[in-house]
């Protein structure tokens, strides 16, 4: 984020970075959403059985989480804090919204259907913040 350095290259940078973490991710969660029934029957008791359609869910919070944390850096690092602020609270309270909602009717299910929702809703709106902000620099610099 250096301004000497041409928005095209941090584009380049993040794509590299972004697929890189979820890739990461993708190696992280995929067992989890693809064998969550055998991890659970491995690992744990079988009184803990139904917990593998929670793991199943839960497998793609790895996949998301990775670009997450790269989309949070940038913005962090372009010093954005107003979008990062909001877009935190926005975050928590539909996380928290969505609990109060999802639990009751499907318990731990819920939970993790809340817990991916929010983080995906948060993901999704950090990089249109991005774009918009790449693509403003763009058009003010001069051509590579």
């Amino acid at each position: 984020t250096k301004p000497e350095i041409h928005p095209a290259k941090h584009i380049r940078f993040l794509i590299r970075y972004f697929l890189m973490m979820l890739v990461a991710g993708a190696l992280l969660g995929m067992p989890c959403i693809l064998f969550s029934d055998m991890l659970v029957d491995t690992f744990f008791k079988p009184e803990y059985a139904s917990a593998s359609g929670v793991l199943r869910i839960l497998g793609f919070h790895p996949m998301l989480y990775g670009p997450y944390l790269v989309a949070l850096q940038y913005i962090i690092s372009v010093r954005m804090q107003k979008p990062y602020f909001v877009l935190n609270l926005i975050m928590a309270v539909m996380s928290i919204g969505m609990c109060f909602w999802l639990i009751p009717l499907y318990h731990s299910t819920g939970a993790a259907i809340s817990r991916i929702a929010s983080l995906g809703v948060s993901c999704f709106i950090y990089l249109l913040v991005i774009f918009v902000h790449l693509r403003s620099q763009i058009k003010d610099s001069p051509p590579l």
